[in-house]
């Protein structure tokens, strides 16, 4: 039976016109999605109706954006309710953002990965010393990630000139990693700066002056609990490890931080009782904003 005359596509032509294979037709029906408006009771020919070829043009756009059968069966259900459809639209879209920046990272970490097998690796020394007692200004938050340390010195500086702080000729200054071990997010990184003198700062800015000592690192990590609870910010915080545990590993400002990775160094063989630091003069070089091994 021919029913090209009741204004009805065999199943080929509808393919052709729609840029869907026949094969995906027949799967699609199987999900609920574009069925044929007829099916031939003695040949089993499928035919569909003109009109469903919007329809078909708006699930191959679906399906190129990466939505699954399932989800196109059920916005095409919903497309007399707007809200509901736009809301999975920018549910997709956040996904692909984040995966966007997945492969970015890949593609950044590829890049590494040549240049250390071209025999240029970013850093191969580490250098532990113990630094005098000094009077330091600092700036500890808890950011998303290593590479984010360079908004913590964005902010200290212009608070450090706003309260008038004196700095020593040949003063340094450095970064501070309070985690005991790597983290994916949420890190605790405190910037520092060596001052003059102690002077009255106002907060988040924080004076200390002597050696850094594990009673006052507690306290600070209080206070920074108490600032993320201010400010709404439901941040799981690390629990304090034991005082060179690892705990406080520190950097140079312009110097590479810890790569996000699993390898750690064990400072408790190289400094039982102190963290490991390394410090520079100022102005050697502005603070790094990537995250790099």
């Amino acid at each position: 039976m021919d029913h090209g005359d009741d204004g009805l596509l065999r199943i080929g032509t509808f393919s052709t016109l729609s840029r869907i294979s026949v094969r995906m037709l027949r799967h699609y029906q199987e999900h609920g999605v574009l069925a044929p408006a007829l099916v031939d009771p003695f040949s089993g020919h499928r035919y569909y109706r003109s009109d469903q070829l919007a329809q078909a043009h708006l699930t191959v756009q679906l399906r190129d954006a990466g939505f699954p059968v399932e989800a196109i069966a059920r916005l095409l259900a919903s497309t007399a309710d707007p809200s509901r459809v736009d809301a999975a639209l920018d549910a997709r879209r956040e996904e692909l953002s984040r995966r966007r920046e997945e492969l970015h990272a890949q593609l950044v970490a590829l890049d590494q990965v040549r240049s250390t097998l071209k025999g240029h690796p970013k850093m191969t020394d580490v250098t532990v010393k113990t630094l005098p007692e000094m009077v330091t200004a600092s700036l500890r938050r808890v950011v998303p990630r290593y590479g984010d340390e360079g908004t913590l010195w964005q902010e200290i500086m212009p608070l450090l000139q706003r309260a008038g702080a004196p700095f020593p000729a040949g003063g340094i200054s450095g970064a501070t990693f309070h985690d005991p071990e790597h983290r994916e997010s949420d890190v605790d990184i405190e910037v520092w700066v060596q001052v003059a003198e102690t002077f009255a700062p106002a907060a988040p800015l924080v004076c200390q002056a002597g050696a850094r000592s594990r009673d006052r690192d507690r306290d600070a990590h209080r206070r920074l609990r108490a600032d993320a609870r201010r400010d709404g910010r439901a941040r799981r915080l690390p629990r304090r490890a034991p005082h060179g545990d690892g705990a406080d590993v520190q950097h140079l400002p312009g110097q590479p931080g810890p790569e996000p990775r699993p390898r750690q160094l064990d400072h408790r063989h190289l400094l039982p009782r102190r963290p490991a630091v390394s410090a520079g003069r100022y102005g050697t070089r502005r603070p790094s904003r990537d995250a790099v091994g």
